[in-house]
């Protein structure tokens, strides 16, 4: 069976990478900007001594959790960007092309044995619209014309019959 053109890919499997790679931006952005300003605050707070404990180990602990989704966000960012690669490579993102239809043996093979099952399915009716094969097929009329090659001549034909002498039918007998 000849394959119908479309595309290699879903528009839907397309989608996914560049959804993937703008929650990856939009995750790297946020753990960029939030470790950059927790790290700011910890270090203000030191320099001016005014930190307190609290400011010391939680302000460290929040940076490493900022930095984890700094990290997923980078590591996002590589993998949409591989998917997106892997789908150009294969053509995804290109626009279907028709193909010229190809005659197949094997189609005709398949539609022919598909047509088998049908008719093995359903029973034949005869309707008055639709006469018998036999009625609907009746031999033609012969009829004999002269052949038009013929040269014309005053001559009977020797084997001609002749309306003096009567014809005898062979089958009969002589009397």
């Amino acid at each position: 069976m000849a394959a119908r053109p479309s595309r290699p890919i879903s528009v839907a499997k397309l989608i996914v990478p560049l959804v993937t790679l703008v929650v990856a931006l939009g995750a790297l952005i946020y753990g960029a900007t939030s470790t950059s300003t927790a790290v700011t605050s910890l270090n203000a707070a030191l320099d001016a001594g005014t930190a307190t404990a609290t400011d010391v180990y939680g302000g460290q602990s929040i940076i490493v959790v900022y930095a984890a989704v700094l990290g997923a966000g980078i590591l996002g960012v590589i993998v949409a960007l591989a998917a997106i690669g892997v789908l150009a490579g294969v053509g995804g993102f290109r626009a279907p092309v028709q193909e010229e239809f190809v005659f197949d043996e094997l189609d005709l093979i398949d539609d022919v044995d598909d047509l088998d099952e049908e008719l093995a399915e359903k029973p034949v009716e005869r309707t008055a619209e639709r006469p018998a094969v036999a009625e609907a097929i009746a031999p033609a009329p012969v009829v004999a014309e002269p052949a038009a090659d013929a040269p014309a001549s005053d001559e009977p034909d020797a084997d001609a019959p002749t309306q003096d002498a009567p014809t005898q039918d062979p089958s009969t007998p002589k009397a």
